[in-house]
């Protein structure tokens, strides 16, 4: 489930809460992938829907936040319940495995519960992440929340999600 929301330390959210299912919204950017293209956002993930590792098919359970390439290929920012920060991993998934990759970016218990901020260089994160051809535009972001096999629950607000650069920059919510 998907909601609007607010809440009165970042203004406008998008509640997230997945229980036994999966989703993703998507909204379409238009954007050169060029060296300063970033993306950014504020989220407080209250609940994990998983709680062991989710880097195989049967425990896949996780939220996230994702940018989608003019290549087919998507970076896919993951709060872990166990695996470090900085771990890479490509989606365990056979329909997904050849174009998502996914970048926790977070996994400390003890910030459950707290407004974070994010910023990512997207350029930067591909070639570290995917590597091979880099490709010229990004075309989607995403949320994705994911507690279709452990039949968990998960919880987050996300607000003031923007992509961009200095010189041009988007609002996606």
């Amino acid at each position: 489930i998907y909601q609007f929301g607010t809440s009165s330390e970042v203004g406008k959210t998008m509640e997230i809460h997945t229980h036994g299912n999966a989703g993703i919204l998507a909204r379409d950017v238009s954007l050169e992938n060029a060296d300063d293209v970033t993306v950014s956002w504020d989220w407080q993930v209250d609940t994990l829907p998983s709680e062991v590792t989710e880097e195989i098919a049967d425990t896949h359970d996780y939220l996230s936040v994702a940018v989608l390439f003019d290549n087919g290929q998507d970076i896919s920012y993951v709060w872990s319940s166990g695996l470090e920060e900085g771990t890479v991993f490509r989606c365990p998934l056979p329909d997904w495995a050849d174009k998502e990759t996914h970048v926790v970016i977070r996994s400390d218990p003890s910030e459950i519960g707290k407004w974070l901020s994010e910023e990512r260089n997207l350029k930067a994160d591909y070639a570290r992440s995917i590597g091979g051809e880099m490709p010229s535009a990004i075309t989607q972001v995403w949320l994705i929340s994911n507690s279709f096999f452990q039949g968990g629950v998960g919880k987050a607000r996300v607000a003031n999600i923007s992509i961009g650069s200095d010189k041009r920059r988007e609002k996606v919510l």
